[in-house]
């Protein structure tokens, strides 16, 4: 399965980071392939910096093989 993540807000951070781990942690359950991109622009860019709010989450999502 492939999945790309599209978030353009900051807002909109919590909601993708917990979709992106419930796909991942259901593709594991199921034994399942999973190809998982995560793509920001204009002001969600910001939380791809270190120190962001969503930083441990996001490193947590590279992880277990995303792409952001």
């Amino acid at each position: 399965m492939k999945v790309l993540i599209h978030v353009d807000e900051e807002a909109k951070w919590p909601m993708a980071l917990g979709n992106a781990a419930n796909l991942l942690a259901e593709c594991a359950r199921r034994h399942t392939p999973c190809a998982l991109e995560l793509v920001a622009n204009g002001g969600a860019v910001g939380a791809l910096a270190q120190g962001s709010p969503h930083a441990e989450a996001l490193a947590a999502l590279l992880a277990q093989g995303a792409v952001a």
